[in-house]
């Protein structure tokens, strides 16, 4: 496994979670478990139908931009993990 890559990747998916949180801030405000909100955010992303619709049809919204980014970061690493990046 490269290192470097693992490193790398790792960070921008800590940098992806705060921007989610971030924005998730913006909607329910600074006293909210933000921590927990964008991680139940990433799972209902996950699992919803956003996760299957791409191109011009998607619902394109901050939120789901930054979900579906995170969810390329998350396919890197198991890709580096995998020996395949």
């Amino acid at each position: 496994m490269d290192e470097k890559k693992w490193n790398d990747a790792k960070a921008r998916r800590a940098g992806k979670f705060g921007e989610i949180m971030q924005v998730i801030s913006q909607t329910l405000g600074p006293d909210a478990d933000l921590e927990r909100e964008a991680e139940e955010a990433i799972e209902r992303w996950e699992e919803g139908p956003e996760m299957n619709v791409a191109g011009p049809i998607a619902l394109v919204t901050p939120l789901n931009t930054l979900l579906r980014e995170s969810h390329d970061i998350c396919e890197d690493i198991l890709d580096i993990q995998d020996g395949v990046a």
